[in-house]
């Protein structure tokens, strides 16, 4: 079962292995919650736990960082030079099929070098989830794309 969901309008409701695909819908919503709080807490361990053990994470200008262990270590090389002070993101499409989530989106994000006054940063992301066999959903593929400008976006 495929469902797409554009800006949140909600145009079906189905079952994906018992699971409604508004409430997987809902639980990524939640794990994103969780994701925000990560990036503003600085937690290279736990923002690593939330990507799937072979997961790549591509970001603008890098290699991508393949596994968890390079995101882990990313993460904390980024956070020892850089605090986020708030960070959104806005779903605007999302497919969910089996246990697999594909997912696209907008985010905003403030903050700076520690101790320098604080810029807003706005982008697109692309997220494949993937269900773990615990049933929690995992990043298994991400990909940023900052913008230069809001009016870009």
């Amino acid at each position: 079962m495929t469902l797409l969901v554009l800006g949140c309008i909600r145009t079906e409701t189905a079952e994906v292995d018992g699971s409604s695909t508004w409430a997987i819908a809902d639980t990524i919503a939640l794990r994103w919650g969780e994701y925000r709080e990560i990036l503003v807490r600085g937690d290279a361990p736990a923002l690593a736990s939330m990507f799937t053990d072979d997961a790549i994470l591509m970001e603008p200008g890098m290699a991508a960082f393949r596994g968890r262990g390079a995101i882990e270590r990313f993460a904390s090389e980024m956070f020892e030079q850089f605090t986020l002070t708030k960070v959104t993101n806005r779903t605007t499409e999302l497919t969910v099929h089996d246990d697999t989530v594909y997912e696209f989106g907008t985010y905003t994000e403030v903050g700076g070098r520690h101790e320098a006054p604080p810029d807003e940063y706005r982008g697109r992301y692309v997220v494949v989830w993937k269900r773990s066999d615990d049933g929690t959903w995992q990043i298994h593929r991400m990909m940023v794309h900052g913008l230069l400008s809001p009016e870009s976006s």
